[in-house]
């Protein structure tokens, strides 16, 4: 299981995903926009980036 997490987001990949990952966002009070970048890497040669925006 990988938990990524910052002040308003939580990226995790359960158990038996198999591949999956779940992103969860706190409401922004702030509305100023948020960025975070997330890089996969997977075995062989497949690899993802995620890229997560709020505003």
């Amino acid at each position: 299981m990988i938990i990524v997490t910052c002040d308003w987001l939580i990226a995790k990949t359960p158990r038996y995903s198999m591949g999956k990952v779940e992103l969860i966002a706190a409401p922004n009070p702030t509305k100023k926009k948020r960025v975070l970048y997330v890089y996969c890497s997977a075995a062989g040669n497949d690899e993802a980036c995620i890229k997560v925006v709020q505003y």
